[in-house]
């Protein structure tokens, strides 16, 4: 016998069956990427959806894309009647103005919007919000939505107290850096905060977001103790051993500890007015 590559709708009609065999809610067809020029492949497409018949077609839209993505759009709509849009790559610096003007021609809905690599960065499309981002005024509900979902209140809860009783320590540091990550990119986080989304370059997002994966290897590299009490750091023998196992190098090193002691400095200042935190931690 010889191998038969199957087609792609035989595929798509088959991976129907089995859904509907088991019993599955949701099923999602994601066609390869074609040019419209390429007629055997748009009829491919319309096949496709004759045998399969969708509740939906979604056109996934490049926020990068330029004017000519227009026109591409309208093709595949004639072709097999789009019913709404994904925009990608919102976390980039791009305002989608393409994107969002084929939704207008063509009476389309944006449904969902990218904005990074992760399924958790696929967001739910809201007009007005995307329009303050657009003229550069934020978006702090999404940003408040997505710190509630992603962090855990007890351990920010627990953060804020250590910071501003002079109790902050290295592991304290390693875990406030993972709680932001958690919320997504820096580059979406800066783009969300109202007055800073346009005024900060890619490159000063791209060093920020680099400064914070140096800080969280040369910690992870220290031990349980050294973290506790970063001011046996000064110790050559543990610094030495630290710049061996992180593979970073001296100046990093001493970047980390000087803005560390920098910030420590400023949390014991605040610490010292006798703040009522619980009154800004709910």
């Amino acid at each position: 016998m010889f191998y038969v590559e199957k087609s792609p709708v035989q595929i798509a009609k088959e991976a129907l069956i089995y859904s509907k065999n088991n019993d599955f809610d949701l099923v999602i067809f994601d066609t390869a990427g074609r040019l419209s020029i390429n007629e055997e492949l748009m009829n491919e497409l319309s096949e496709i959806k004759e045998n399969i018949k969708p509740d939906q077609i979604l056109f996934i839209l490049d926020a990068l894309s330029g004017q000519d993505i227009i026109n591409v759009a309208q093709i595949f709509n004639q072709k097999i009647n789009l019913t709404g849009a994904i925009i990608t790559k919102l976390d980039s610096n791009a305002r989608a103005g393409a994107a969002l003007s084929i939704t207008h021609l063509l009476k389309i809905p944006v449904l969902l919007v990218g904005t990074g690599e992760k399924i958790s960065a696929l967001e739910l499309f809201h007009p007005n919000r995307m329009a303050d981002r657009i003229l550069g005024m934020g978006d702090v509900r999404s940003l408040l939505e997505q710190a509630e979902e992603n962090i855990d209140k007890k351990t920010v809860k627990k953060l804020s107290h250590r910071m501003f009783s002079g109790q902050f320590d290295l592991n304290d540091l390693l875990n406030s850096l993972a709680q932001i990550q958690k919320i997504g990119k820096f580059s979406k986080i800066i783009k969300m905060i109202p007055g800073l989304s346009g005024k900060i370059d890619q490159s000063q997002i791209d060093e920020v977001e680099k400064k914070m994966k140096v800080y969280k290897i040369l910690i992870s590299s220290m031990t349980i103790e050294e973290r506790k009490k970063p001011k046996i750091l000064k110790n050559p023998s543990r610094r030495s051993r630290i710049l061996r196992g992180s593979g970073r190098s001296s100046a990093e090193f001493n970047r980390l500890i000087n803005e560390f002691e920098s910030m420590s400095k400023k949390m014991s200042e605040i610490s010292t007015k006798n703040l009522n935190l619980d009154s800004f931690i709910k």
